[in-house]
């Protein structure tokens, strides 16, 4: 949901990233590479999500599989 922040593990990563489910930011968004927009794929591919999901995206011509770790009301 927006103004979560989303714990999130990437297969083949050895960390996880952290990333913030906020509103249109668009004009921001180079500034702050961790927000993504509710509207983005990545962004609908996390939402509606619990932990322990994942969810597979096509990133540059390779599907890549995300878990969810945590999820936390900022």
């Amino acid at each position: 949901e927006f103004g979560n922040k989303a714990i999130i593990h990437e297969e083949g990563k050895d960390e996880v990233e952290e990333y913030y489910i906020l509103g249109p930011l668009e004009l921001e968004l180079d500034l702050y590479p961790i927000i993504v927009t509710y509207h983005s794929p990545f962004g609908q591919a996390v939402i509606g999500k619990k932990v322990n999901e994942f969810f597979t995206l096509e990133i540059r011509g390779k599907k890549t599989k995300f878990t969810i770790n945590a999820i936390e009301t900022i």
